[in-house]
């Protein structure tokens, strides 16, 4: 929206809702940059944000804080929460005091404190004061809502009362708080429901994985890659993992924030229409293949995309249908379940409808393993003879139960072939191929081998390796490649060989609800031990993170 109003300024300034949009997106800047500041040490990040910062408080952005609509969020109650919520979270950051107490619950007393923390006095004699007599005469019907709300915002950025536009903005949102509606009815999910494996004795999948089930909506095709059934409470939600490319010989990518500009490190990207997605859900429920009717029964359904590589939907199973009671029990294997997408927009994506099956549920893991997208193992195996199987072998050994492998080329077969047969690996070979033929070819199908952009999919792949091992696995652990190893020294020593499964069910029971565990990595190198037999005794040295590190250390070997 904020790029938007930049290329097309007359049709933003003609919008009330794009300009409240605009206004809007500088509050999430300003959150999501003061929360990457408690993420990292500021002081490798501050110097280049800078800048930003500067833009950000400078007079065009306090001009559309000041010029947007913020009354129309008085006929937008969950317009209304969100900016809300986004404010709260960001008073914390601005304040940067350490006051972490809940707000008080009396309503004026809250006000009174959250524009006191932003160094704004609205007590009576204070330089913000007028803020609190129009506040007051909002809530008590004195004056118009829409009225105080323009009054408020003008107040807040005009002196004697401005001091910063961020400060500003948060005290401003502090006086409008209670003069909106709160929205009808409570979210679902509630923010602290957690989802459950649905208690049936079959757990659902898309008919057709592990492959990808493809749609073609207009000149964009939609690559559906995984879906689950989960319990929420008493109720059943459908998830479904998808992305979208063109149907040219185009794709959208961009690199992250670790590797920006290496094209080596190029992520492909959903389409952006994607994150416009409005669909509505419809389910046939088909007890099996000679059933072609089936019962139907429709409900809503939400799309967020928190990656910007994939994008999730979520469809609500009406309570009592045919469906839920399909989902529920125990079936005859050719009974699936028929999800429609029905676009709630004008010209939205209408897809042709997916089909979910049941399949018997494993045994339970406790930790399964996920690989990025391989390639070359032939050229691997010439290096180091067996470093795919030695890294496999390594870690079933401490307690990894499942590997799920993604290659680009194929290249992987011979060396996990008895691995699959025996079921400990589940192999993906030319994963992008899978999802698009273009993908294939720019990942390993063109003449230049240099030209090759084999992490394409990788964001993709992990993404995948996890909703399969949704109800299957308690814990997913992703190991990239056969050059990262899970060890500890320290525990080695002390306790002999560590069984993973029971070091991260410790680490799990000390802390309740623990869903992530990160590791961080200590590269190996140096000169090579002549004598090795295995990666593990080839490298015994830590490399550091600079390779030229190392020129004198191996001249040193050389005398």
């Amino acid at each position: 929206a904020s790029a938007y109003g930049q290329s097309f300024p007359g049709h933003c300034t003609n919008d009330p809702e794009c300009r409240l949009t605009q206004g809007f997106i500088f509050v999430l800047n300003w959150l999501i940059t003061l929360k990457q500041f408690a993420i990292f040490p500021v002081e490798d990040q501050l110097r280049e944000f800078v800048p930003l910062l500067e833009h950000m408080a400078g007079p065009e952005v306090r001009e559309i804080w000041q010029t947007a609509p913020w009354y129309i969020l008085l006929d937008k109650p969950d317009w209304a929460e969100t900016f809300l919520h986004a404010i709260s979270h960001l008073e914390g950051f601005v304040a940067a005091d350490g006051d972490y107490a809940p707000p008080p619950e009396d309503k004026d007393l809250r006000f009174e404190r959250s524009c006191k923390r932003m160094g704004s006095d609205v007590l009576e004699g204070g330089q913000c004061s007028e803020m609190a007599v129009w506040r007051q005469r909002g809530l008590s019907g004195e004056t118009d809502k829409a009225e105080a709300i323009l009054n408020l915002i003008r107040v807040a950025f005009a002196p004697p009362c401005f001091q910063h536009a961020a400060r500003s903005i948060v005290c401003f949102g502090a006086a409008v708080r209670n003069l909106f509606e709160t929205p009808l009815g409570r979210p679902w999910p509630g923010i602290q429901t957690q989802a459950e494996p649905v208690d049936s004795p079959s757990y659902w999948r898309l008919c057709q994985q592990p492959g990808v089930t493809h749609r073609q909506v207009g000149q964009a095709v939609l690559h559906f890659l995984a879906a689950d059934v989960v319990q929420i409470g008493d109720e059943l939600q459908v998830d479904i993992l998808w992305t979208a490319t063109s149907d040219d010989s185009c794709i959208m990518v961009g690199t992250g924030f670790h590797n920006q500009g290496d094209s080596y490190y190029s992520f492909v990207h959903t389409l952006p229409q994607a994150h416009l997605a409005h669909w509505e859900c419809s389910f046939r429920a088909k007890a099996g293949p000679e059933d072609r009717l089936g019962h139907r029964s429709g409900a809503g359904a939400a799309t967020v995309s928190i990656s910007g590589f994939t994008t999730v939907t979520t469809c609500r199973v009406p309570t009592n249908s045919s469906s839920e009671l399909m989902l529920l029990n125990e079936l005859d294997m050719g009974a699936s379940l028929e999800v429609s997408l029905l676009p709630t927009a004008p010209r939205g994506w209408r897809p042709e409808p997916l089909r979910l099956c049941p399949r018997p549920r494993p045994e339970r893991r406790v930790i399964s393993a996920c690989s990025a997208t391989l390639h070359n193992a032939d050229y691997v195996h010439k290096v180091m003879p067996h470093a795919v199987e030695d890294w496999l072998n390594y870690h079933f050994l401490i307690g990894v139960e499942h590997f799920t492998l993604f290659d680009t080329d194929g290249s992987f077969e011979p060396y996990v072939r008895r691995f699959v047969a025996s079921g400990q690996v589940t192999y993906h070979p030319r994963f992008p191929a899978q999802v698009a033929t273009k993908l294939g070819l720019l990942t390993s199908g063109l003449k230049s081998k240099k030209e090759h952009r084999h992490m394409l999919m990788e964001p993709h792949a992990l993404e995948q390796c996890v909703w399969e091992n949704r109800q299957v696995s308690d814990w997913v652990v992703v190991i990239h490649s056969f050059e990262e190893y899970l060890h500890s020294p320290v525990f080695n020593q002390n306790w002999g060989v560590v069984q993973l499964r029971h070091l991260v069910q410790t680490w799990a029971s000390e802390v309740p609800r623990t869903a992530l565990f990160e590791f961080f990595q200590e590269p190996m190198g140096g000169p090579r031990n002549p004598a090795a037999r295995t990666v593990l005794s080839t490298w015994t040295g830590k490399r550091g993170l600079e390779l030229s590190d190392f020129k004198d250390l191996e001249a040193h070997h050389a005398e």
